[in-house]
């Protein structure tokens, strides 16, 4: 209940209630009429939305806009009104209650927005994060990235918005207030494209979309999108065909885009014909135009599409680039520093580093860590070094690495993580992998694979086979990882849940706050925690967080 101050000081109940009923109250204690007391509501109304006692109700936060439709208030002996926060729109972000229109007063008085609204799906009352809409003033742009980091100087993360849709209009109800259901309609469409838009599965989609995205000049979020619906026409369309041929060395006929218009169709076709792409452990996951290059490598099963939303997120000011290990076919590969040293030979590294960065998630983290400790040694220049929760190695206490695991329970902990990073069980038990070749073990993990959708539909057995046997040896060598120590700038990101060692499970081991890395890293170990756990923290919304806290990192 609202608080009022009694004869003796002390604080006394004061009824609260919405706007309207406030007014119909102190209009009916005086003895007005209902007719009289309609007209005096109107009123009421009125002169708060000009802002007569704005101030007062929104205690000097000089904020205007704000839809009165569900304010909650209450009104003292003297007849003053004070504004007590909504009486709808309180949710929870990731656990934690919030009220919307805490975000909504934050986003008003940023200097480039006319106003803003927090929206919310009907009828939810969890949520892993919101979305807003902003109109924005004459004169002004919309910079996404100084927003945000304006906007956690303020908030916690959970509660900035996970999208930012800019509109040049709210739309209004008849009674003159924010039609927030309209406007919820009216962003629906763009909302839904955002999640529904598939990321690339394969290095061909992924490659495709960097041709679109250079062809077009444009952002192509998704590997759905069609091409003449981004802005293409026919003579982008000879120039799509010429990169095409270029890349994978297959002839296309122009008449191919009318009836496979979109990346996703385009690299069915492209597999299907048999295309030669060349190997090469490096790949470039976004082309950037600023001096800040950062190499990402792969996590255990030697895939780098893991990094695809980060190399989004971080924008043209970094270029990003991936190091799978697919390039790496008929070499001797037994340790992590035997995979550091053939990265390395595949990165032309500028002669000042310091907007080099190193770094990876998971396993990619071990080799990241190796691969910068090897520069530092031959070099005595240090690159700066990205660690994405990833427990560093064991300390070395004389005697011999234990890698003697149950090959299959290794397969298993490895299914656990991908039924996270899908949000729904894969449905593989010890007794469907216990017994079987790899290649059946194979052939298991690619249906359950299909289903989710982190692969093709069309991607063979061929294609597949060995990634198992491939994961099996990262996990291996990660575990028998002793490295030496390294000096320089290092960033860990820690995801603030632990995961069980598997699915089902209830207990989650113990972390440390530095996952162990202050045994390894001399100095200069900046630590930050993110929302998710290991499998979602490089995902949407909280790949967001490692972009804006690697760029906070660089340039301070």
């Amino acid at each position: 209940s609202a608080l009022g101050e009694g004869k003796e000081g002390h604080e006394n109940p004061i009824e609260s209630c919405g706007l309207d009923e406030c007014i119909d109250r102190a209009a009916e204690a005086i003895g007005w009429t209902k007719k009289h007391r309609l007209y005096q509501k109107r009123d009421a109304n009125a002169r708060i939305k000009r802002g007569i006692g704005l101030a007062c109700l929104m205690q000097g936060s000089g904020i205007a806009g704000i839809d009165m439709a569900s304010a909650r208030i209450k009104m003292n002996e003297d007849g003053s009104v004070v504004f007590l926060g909504r009486m709808d729109h309180q949710i929870k972000i990731r656990g934690f209650r919030v009220e919307t229109i805490e975000i909504e007063v934050l986003l008003n008085t940023y200097p480039a927005i006319e106003q803003a609204a927090v929206l919310v799906p009907e009828n939810v009352s969890s949520l892993d994060s919101v979305e807003a809409a902003i109109s924005l003033k004459k004169g002004f742009d919309f910079h996404e990235y100084e927003l945000r980091q304006w906007l956690s100087s303020h908030l916690p993360s959970y509660m900035i918005p996970s999208a930012f849709h800019v509109t040049d209009h709210f739309p209004i109800t008849s009674n003159g207030k924010t039609d927030l259901r309209e406007l919820y309609r009216m962003t629906k469409k763009s909302m839904i494209d955002a999640v529904s838009s598939l990321p690339p599965r394969d290095l061909t989609e992924l490659k495709l979309l960097n041709i679109f995205r250079d062809i077009l000049k444009a952002e192509v979020s998704g590997i759905d999108d069609g091409f003449f619906d981004l802005g293409g026409h026919s003579l982008l369309a000879i120039q799509l065909f010429a990169e095409i041929e270029k890349e994978f060395h297959v002839h296309l006929p122009l008449s191919t885009l009318f009836e496979r218009e979109s990346v996703a169709k385009l690299a069915e076709l492209l597999r299907a014909s048999g295309g030669k792409q060349k190997r090469s452990a490096l790949v470039t996951i976004r082309p950037g135009t600023g001096k800040k290059q950062l190499f990402m490598v792969h996590p255990a099963g030697g895939n780098v599409l893991c990094y695809y939303e980060l190399g989004r997120e971080l924008g043209i000011n970094f270029s990003v680039y991936g190091l799978q290990s697919a390039g790496l076919y008929g070499k001797t590969v037994e340790t992590v520093s035997d995979l550091a040293g053939l990265y390395l030979e595949e990165i032309c590294l500028p002669d000042s580093i310091d907007d080099v960065v190193f770094g990876g998630w998971s396993m990619g983290a071990l080799i990241a860590f190796e691969m910068a400790r090897q520069v530092r040694e031959k070099t005595g220049k240090s690159p700066r070094l990205l660690i994405i929760d990833q427990l560093a190695p064991l300390e070395d206490r004389g005697g011999a690495p234990n890698t003697g695991i149950d090959p299959v329970e290794r397969i298993m902990v490895f299914a656990a993580k991908v039924a996270h990073l899908a949000g729904r069980p894969l449905g593989i038990s010890v007794t469907d992998l216990q017994g079987k070749t790899p290649e059946q073990q194979s052939e298991v993990f690619l249906k359950a694979f299909k289903v989710v959708n982190l692969v093709p539909p069309d991607l063979g057995l061929n294609d597949f086979h060995g990634y198992l046997d491939q994961m099996i040896l990262h996990n291996e060598i990660t575990a028998a990882c002793r490295p030496g120590f390294f000096e320089g700038k290092t960033l860990l990101v820690r995801a603030e849940e632990a995961l069980p060692l598997f699915e089902g499970e209830d207990g989650v081991p113990e972390r440390s706050a530095d996952l162990g890395w202050g045994s390894w890293v001399r100095d200069n170990l900046t630590i930050r925690d993110i929302p998710g756990n290991h499998v979602s923290v490089i995902s949407q919304p909280y790949v967001r967080e490692i972009a804006l806290a690697l760029r906070k990192w660089m340039d301070p």
